[in-house]
């Protein structure tokens, strides 16, 4: 178990410091502009899919393989069953839950058969419906404080 906390943290941190020099690599380019970064997108009909689902978007790159394999050490372990549910957080915002959920939840969804369901958890900022280019509506937390109607609050 250690040790496959041990790679999924390797991964993790791949991804972390790639990510990190490509967006300082990309404020220096633009000195004095406004980085306008999920508005870089194009419409796939019914709204606008941010250019930071890098497994969708780019799906050789560098970042999008780093989540194939991290889909891989958790979907396919070495010993034990996979598991059903996989959770992501961390301490303090900013930390890149919704860039990693969102990528693995694609990464997942595209090329193993099965259904994802993908909950966006963080009641005072939900960022995860503007990745797929959905409107804010009725959910998670309007489900559990006012009774709102499970088919409402799932979109």
């Amino acid at each position: 178990m250690m040790k496959q906390f041990e790679k999924v943290s390797e991964i993790f941190g791949s991804l972390k410091s790639r990510f990190r020099r490509n967006k300082d690599d990309s404020q220096q380019k633009t000195k004095g502009m406004q980085l306008i970064e999920d508005e870089e997108l194009f419409s796939n009909g019914t709204g606008v899919i941010s250019n930071r689902l890098v497994t969708f978007h780019h799906p050789r790159s560098f970042e999008s393989e780093q989540f194939k394999m991290l889909r891989a050490k958790l979907l396919f372990p070495v010993s034990g069953t996979p598991p059903r549910s996989i959770m992501i957080t961390s301490a303090a915002p900013g930390e890149g839950k919704t860039f990693v959920c969102t990528n693995l939840a694609v990464s997942i969804a595209q090329n193993i058969d099965r259904f994802v369901f993908l909950m966006d958890c963080d009641l005072r900022r939900p960022n995860i419906h503007r990745y797929f280019g959905f409107e804010d509506a009725p959910g998670l937390s309007e489900y559990l404080s006012y009774g709102t109607h499970f088919d409402e609050a799932k979109s």
